[in-house]
């Protein structure tokens, strides 16, 4: 089998689990300036209430992409970014059992940079309040004068212990309290100091297999999300992904929760050929690890009119599908040497492999 990175491709091009981070949008553009101004209107610097939003689509439509690349957008612009692939963390699903994955995706980086940015805070207050004053106070009375009362602990345990309290609580409630007391520091302004972050995220995938569970267990998800976002009313953007039809996915969110929402359910659709030329472009663009590389054109090594007949035979233009054909045409074409270096994979080739003749 040739080697992918004859053709300037990574060691597994079109892996169906995207990465991490993902550097382009794939989507129509409708939904991107709409889940865009949820990211931007958040910021400190900006409107600044919070927002919650729910996402819907088919399986394989890109919501995961679409959350990955705003969840990078989003660290990538000053905001402290939490994105959970699932919530599948134990066979219980509880906020309790996700709170090591919820620490885990903030990060070391930005946790460090939260603690670094209240010690500071508390700091300076302290030694302007001194100076103005002429009187001597400690850090417990800045604290009592410039953090709400709900967040107290959390400082004092940082100025203790230079980290964050653990999110793992008692339940469910403790854990919500503890994570909405981080994220409330994270964008809060202490005495004149800028705060750590500009906005705070939280983008739940793939909340659908929350309908698996018990019915005990679906309500208490829904009252820990509904407590989340009553403690969050500023520089805080919620967002969900399903994979449900709308008439199936309004009746299931309860009433609480459907009444905090802050906008219509933004629906990720499927692409037009067009749409889906663009994302093979930008995605072909992505896995060439050696950025000095130069393709003979943009779809290397598929032949435009390949791409066209992988659009044509399906009915559903989605990112995983289209990744799903590229693969199985690139597999089967490197396995039986229909295209060597420095040629392409013709349509006739392509339709041959759809077909399964080859």
């Amino acid at each position: 089998m040739l080697n992918p990175q004859k053709f300037g491709l990574s060691t597994s091009p079109f892996s169906l689990t995207p990465d991490a981070d993902v550097r382009f949008w794939a989507g129509l553009p409708e939904s991107k300036r709409a889940l865009e101004d949820v990211i931007v209107s958040v910021r400190n610097d900006d409107v600044g209430s919070s927002e919650f939003v729910l996402l819907n689509g088919a399986f394989g439509a890109g919501k995961s992409h679409a959350l990955r690349y705003f969840a990078k957008q989003a660290r990538e612009t000053d905001g402290i970014s939490i994105y959970l692939e699932d919530i599948l963390a134990t066979p219980k699903v509880t906020f309790s059992a996700l709170a090591k994955r919820l620490t885990d995706s903030i990060g070391r980086d930005a946790l460090h940079k939260l603690v670094r940015s209240v010690k500071d805070a508390i700091r300076q207050s302290r030694e302007a309040t001194n100076a103005q004053q002429q009187v001597e106070v400690d850090d417990h009375a800045i604290i009592r004068r410039f953090v709400a009362e709900s967040d107290q602990d959390t400082v004092r345990h940082i100025l203790a212990h230079s980290e964050i309290p653990s999110l793992v609580g008692r339940d469910d409630y403790d854990v919500v309290r503890r994570l909405a007391s981080v994220l409330r520091l994270s964008t809060s302004r202490i005495g004149e100091n800028e705060p750590a972050f500009q906005a705070a995220y939280l983008f739940l995938d793939e909340v659908e297999a929350l309908a698996d569970q018990a019915a005990a267990v679906q309500t208490a998800f829904f009252a820990s999300l509904r407590s989340l976002i009553n403690a969050l009313p500023d520089h805080f953007a919620l967002v969900l992904s399903f994979s449900m039809p709308t008439g199936v996915l309004e009746s299931y969110v309860p009433p609480p929760i459907w009444e905090r929402m802050t906008r219509p359910t933004i629906e990720i659709a499927q692409l037009s050929v067009e749409e889906a030329t663009q994302f093979v472009e930008e995605y072909l663009a992505c896995v060439r690890p050696d950025a000095a590389y130069v393709p003979p054109h943009p779809f290397y090594p598929f032949s435009q009119d390949a791409l066209l007949s992988i659009f044509e035979q399906e009915t559903a233009l989605v990112p995983r599908r289209i990744l799903n054909h590229l693969r199985r045409v690139w597999e089967r074409a490197a396995r039986h040497e229909l295209v060597m270096e420095g040629e392409e994979i013709s349509r006739e080739d392509a339709e041959r492999i759809l077909q399964a003749v080859v």
